[in-house]
């Protein structure tokens, strides 16, 4: 962003010399635009977002999984929910400007015959127990609330591309 106005600044707005691309991440979310000329957001959270739709998935599955049983589609549809959650937690440490080091979430996740889902309290537990924060617990998942209440639309718009390719 700094980079993108520093160049408009010298180059003038209108220019067709550069263009500075950046994830969008959580700006959908909060509501925050940038308003400099040279520079582009990504339609969606971030670029391996473009690869969460049926027709990607199906040609990989077709190409290295083959035989998988269940249609792009339901894959997809099932990944949803826990990247969504995941995606509040980020936004609710974002939020709250507590920087704490992500874990990861694989270890979290349950799946029976309602489909994939993330258990919520082992995550939070093992998240801030990780970074020493168990006695903020209220307040994170207060933040995890009000995040989770922002995430609408679009998922791709908000599931972090690094959570994606891990959960898939």
């Amino acid at each position: 962003i700094a980079l993108a106005k520093a160049l408009q600044s010298a180059l003038g707005g209108v220019s067709k010399s550069a263009t500075c691309v950046i994830d969008s991440d959580f700006d959908r979310a909060l509501g925050r635009t940038h308003s400099c000329e040279l520079l582009l957001l990504t339609d969606y959270s971030c670029l391996e977002m473009y690869f969460f739709e049926a027709r990607v998935l199906s040609k990989l599955v077709k190409l290295a999984l083959r035989g998988f049983p269940k249609p792009p589609e339901r894959v997809l549809a099932e990944l949803v929910p826990p990247l969504l959650d995941v995606a509040s937690t980020r936004l609710a440490n974002f939020t709250l400007q507590w920087n704490l080091r992500w874990t990861g979430f694989i270890g979290c996740l349950v799946s029976d015959r309602r489909g994939l889902r993330l258990d919520m309290d082992k995550y939070v537990l093992t998240y801030l127990g990780a970074n020493a924060r168990l006695e903020d617990r209220r307040i994170f998942e207060g933040a995890v609330a009000e995040g989770r209440a922002r995430l609408l639309g679009d998922p791709r718009h908000h599931i972090n591309g690094h959570d994606f390719v891990c959960l898939l």
